[in-house]
């Protein structure tokens, strides 16, 4: 039985022991790498997870998020070298539309680290259906042409379009436009066109897709009986000063 009580008074000696060997080699490894807490001002992409192609996000309140970190310096160092170490997502795979608050989740490939805090800690999105209609294409010439010169019928590309946005977006389209400034031109008329989507009272709806998104419009111009072109030179008289 002695034996069995010498070990055990030896017992408090090997902890306090390996206690002391612990803290002697944390902080060797601490003042070589020291822990820092550092907030990244380099924003964070918040990346949608799992999005339904049926639905699209029609707003969303951020785009990305700024983090703080509690870790060795050294893992600052990655982290500072390759900021996609750290990300943020959001997971919508099992959501229907709707106005939605949802909390981002942060993850850092580099370890040992601690995210302390981070901003903003919400994100509200606005889930809304994919629609697609066929629209015509309404050619919009604006302005007029110079004195003597007339404009024969046009011929567009393509009669129509196909639309493609967010349900409440689409449900203001009323035409969809090619517009040719009328004013600026000299001569026939052959040259893409951008399209746009305009609501009721003729202003466009950002945020859709269309398809084509530009067509070819030409239009022929000719010269009235009567008109012909004539060109004035300006002859100087006298000398500069």
């Amino acid at each position: 039985m002695k034996w069995y009580k010498k070990i055990l008074s030896l017992i408090p000696i090997i902890l306090t022991s390996l206690l002391l060997s612990f803290f002697v080699w944390f902080s060797a490894v601490n003042s070589k790498d020291p822990t820092e807490e550092i907030t990244y001002t380099r924003p964070i992409p918040i990346e949608i997870l799992g999005q339904n192609p049926q639905f699209t996000i029609s707003e969303q309140s951020a785009g990305n998020v700024t983090v703080t970190i509690k870790a060795p310096r050294s893992v600052h160092n990655a982290l500072s070298n390759d900021i996609n170490l750290i990300r943020a997502t959001i997971n919508i795979s099992a959501l229907q539309e709707g106005q939605l608050e949802l909390v981002p989740d942060i993850s850092i490939d580099v370890k040992p680290a601690k995210l302390v805090d981070y901003s903003p800690k919400t994100v509200r999105l606005s889930l809304e259906k994919l629609v697609t209609q066929t629209f015509a294409i309404k050619l919009n010439q604006t302005g007029n042409l110079s004195m003597g010169m007339e404009a024969r019928k046009a011929r567009l590309e393509y009669s129509e379009v196909q639309v493609t946005g967010p349900e409440s977006k689409m449900a203001k389209v009323s035409e969809v436009l090619a517009t040719i400034d009328m004013s600026t031109v000299t001569g026939n008329v052959n040259k893409q066109v951008a399209l746009q989507a305009v609501d009721s009272q003729g202003t466009v709806i950002e945020g859709l897709t269309l398809s084509p998104s530009r067509i070819n419009v030409t239009i022929p111009i000719l010269q009235k009986g009567g008109y012909k072109n004539a060109f004035l030179a300006l002859i100087p008289i006298g000398s500069p000063a």
